[in-house]
């Protein structure tokens, strides 16, 4: 999703424009561009007028929330500290909640998380309201052995599956084993995975990282190029580095061994 055009949190995604544009006869695109811009506008001339206010409170704020990740560089620095120190990580990303008007995204503050019941109630209302969405449009690629599986929405919570891995493997009643799985999240809107098995290649791990590229292409403000890994019950971790623009694979040790072979020299990290 594009932006920053920040007024209490508010983005506007330029390539939403983009894909509504597909849907439309080439007369309809200056209406629908126009609809979406003072979308955009109103979010933020709300945010200027009444700092902190998201227009809802109570039980209407709540049906609004869900989780969604922000790309740290696209938030000032002190901003987790002063405004959003409720922020979890996931994998070194920051999830924080937020509410959806139309085409724009609001971020939910710390002073908005009164209003939501308290932080407790505000994540509790967001995750079940993620839980309870459509899964998205599916998608699989195979390259070098390895399928990736892509789940696609035009909804900027669609990422945060990521930080409920087992709500989703169980959504999709799939049983990792112990070598666990991979995850990219390229946009706010998409979420790919591809289970690790014996047969797992560091070919395989690299056309991922390609998929994910080629995926991040067709968007405004891709999430993360990064691969993370988890397996039940552990929690999510970023599987790669980058030095000097290649990828360097951090993984446990068992894993590594399996995919690259014995005395890959993988570091220890789980």
């Amino acid at each position: 999703m594009g932006g920053p055009f920040t007024g209490a949190g508010a983005q506007l995604g330029f390539g939403t424009i983009a894909r509504e544009a597909l849907l439309l006869p080439e007369s309809e695109w200056p209406v629908m561009v126009e609809a979406i811009v003072r979308q955009l506008i109103g979010a933020g001339v709300q945010g200027s007028a009444v700092r902190g206010s998201l227009g809802y409170a109570g039980p209407a704020l709540r049906e609004r929330l869900f989780p969604r990740f922000v790309a740290p560089e696209r938030m000032p620095p002190d901003a987790w500290t002063e405004e959003y120190t409720y922020a979890r990580r996931v994998g070194g990303l920051p999830l924080i909640m937020a509410i959806r008007r139309e085409q724009t995204s609001m971020y939910v503050a710390d002073r908005h998380l009164a209003k939501a019941g308290g932080l407790e109630s505000a994540w509790e209302a967001a995750e079940e309201n993620l839980f309870s969405a459509d899964l998205g449009r599916p998608e699989a690629f195979v390259k070098d052995g390895s399928a990736v599986f892509l789940l696609e929405s035009d909804h900027p919570r669609q990422a945060s599956w990521l930080a409920y891995p087992e709500r989703l493997m169980e959504r999709l009643g799939m049983d990792p084993g112990p070598l666990g799985v991979f995850f990219s999240v390229p946009a706010l809107r998409m979420i790919t995975f591809s289970e690790v098995s014996e047969e797992t290649t560091v070919e395989g791990v690299i056309s991922m990282l390609e998929v994910n590229a080629i995926l991040a292409k067709g968007e405004v403000a891709p999430l993360s190029r990064h691969l993370y890994w988890w397996r039940p019950g552990g929690e999510v971790m970023a599987a790669t580095e980058f030095e000097h623009g290649q990828p360097v694979l951090t993984l446990p040790k068992s894993v590594m061994e399996a995919i690259a072979g014995h005395g890959s020299g993988a570091e220890q990290v789980a």
